[in-house]
């Protein structure tokens, strides 16, 4: 089923490469399986390889130029590695430099949507300690929509605040202030379970966070 929904994606993304559907379809049938979040150490080292850096650092030099080989090219690693979402970063990088706008807006929202379903994956690690989320991956789910480089200032004030509640109040006072902060939408929400989960892990709760 997973193979059959990639070719319908791909052709998707062939036939109309500035329409979000394929790309959207692509993202869940990567992820759909994807229930809990891979076993790690207790400094969130997972046995999982992290995609070659020779790889990314070739992507990000051709990101300026981007045309659509490049792009294709970063969408058919991404298949090879669910956990890089540095890769989606580039993707949406390369979809807005393309001016296809709404794919860009589609692969974050998709990204958004897997890590509020999994909000642990954001502390993880590939075997050579890097993040699964990069902080520039972090930044980018942040933004608002047509801003790729958004200040993430109601996000930073947040996170002050909570961080404030937690050293003075503790824990629990902290997840009950969290829940009372307005709903928001899904870069909101994975901001707050992030928070929560990073919170969780630093109280000793490692196995609450997940």
């Amino acid at each position: 089923w997973r193979d059959t929904l990639l070719k319908v994606a791909a052709i998707l993304c062939e036939r109309q490469p500035d329409s979000p559907q394929g790309y959207r379809l692509r993202r869940h049938a990567l992820w759909q399986a994807i229930t809990s979040v891979p076993q790690a150490e207790s400094d969130g080292r997972t046995p999982l390889a992290a995609v070659p850096a020779d790889m990314t650092a070739d992507y990000q030099a051709r990101l300026n130029n981007a045309d659509l080989a490049l792009w294709q090219q970063v969408e058919k690693s991404l298949l090879l590695a669910p956990y890089w979402l540095y890769g989606h970063y580039l993707s949406a990088q390369a979809a807005q430099r393309l001016g296809y706008t709404s794919a860009a807006e589609a692969i974050r929202d998709e990204v958004v949507r897997f890590l509020a379903r999994l909000p642990q994956l954001a502390t993880l690690l590939f075997n050579d300690r890097t993040p699964f989320i990069s902080e520039q991956t972090k930044q980018w789910l942040a933004a608002s929509p047509g801003s790729q480089t958004a200040p993430m200032v109601r996000t930073s004030e947040d996170t002050e605040a909570v961080r404030q509640c937690f050293s003075e109040q503790g824990l629990e006072a902290t997840l009950r202030y969290l829940e009372t902060l307005p709903e928001g939408d899904p870069r909101d929400r994975f901001h707050r379970q992030y928070l929560g989960a990073q919170l969780l892990e630093e109280a000793g709760m490692a196995q609450l966070a997940q």
